[in-house]
């Protein structure tokens, strides 16, 4: 069975997808990675889930929506700036724009919500949670990688996050992201 790939995530606002994109020229010029996702692609994630059936998929839907009614998340606020790495720091996996705020609600969302992926036995990472969002992958050049400046510090880049979302992956479009479901947070 050939079943559609997921991930949870919490979108990024229009004034980061701009500022991203203005300078997304610059940033591969100077800095040979394989891929940078479309504008539109930004995001921080939750829970990555991989392949996951129909009908996990909507016992997925009803466990957050049932979570969301008991656990009073509510909305809040983040900020970005700082870049960072993943992987050997000559070479990166991954180049990666750091997450301020209210890293206390993010991370109870996070929690929440990989708690009721795994008790539906879906696929979740063990590793700590680490907020961030990924600008490039995989580091192709042949001179050692150094850390850019921060593009994302020119402004105090900051939005609320009233919601998060349910992601269908289309690896062979652009933008490759699709949401499928809004999960709406409570008011302050």
């Amino acid at each position: 069975m050939n079943e559609q790939h997921y991930f949870l995530s919490v979108p990024v606002s229009a004034e980061i997808k701009a500022l991203y994109s203005k300078h997304l020229s610059d940033l591969k010029k100077q800095y040979p990675f394989k891929q940078w996702p479309h504008p539109e692609d930004l995001h921080i994630t939750l829970v990555f889930l991989g392949a996951v059936s129909t009908k996990k998929r909507q016992e997925l839907i009803e466990q957050i929506n049932q979570t969301l009614t008991s656990s009073g998340l509510s909305s809040f606020t983040l900020r970005i700036g700082g870049l960072n790495t993943f992987g050997n720091e000559r070479s990166p996996r991954i180049l990666w724009v750091d997450v301020h705020g209210n890293l206390e609600k993010l991370h109870k969302l996070q929690r929440e919500i990989n708690d009721v992926c795994q008790n539906l036995n879906l696929r979740t990472d063990n590793r700590p949670y680490r907020p961030h969002m990924t600008i490039a992958k995989k580091w192709v050049g042949q001179k050692e990688f150094l850390l850019p400046g921060d593009p994302f510090t020119e402004t105090f880049v900051e939005w609320d996050i009233p919601y998060f979302q349910l992601i269908e992956i289309h690896p062979k479009q652009s933008p490759k992201y699709k949401e499928i479901q809004r999960f709406n947070l409570g008011g302050e």
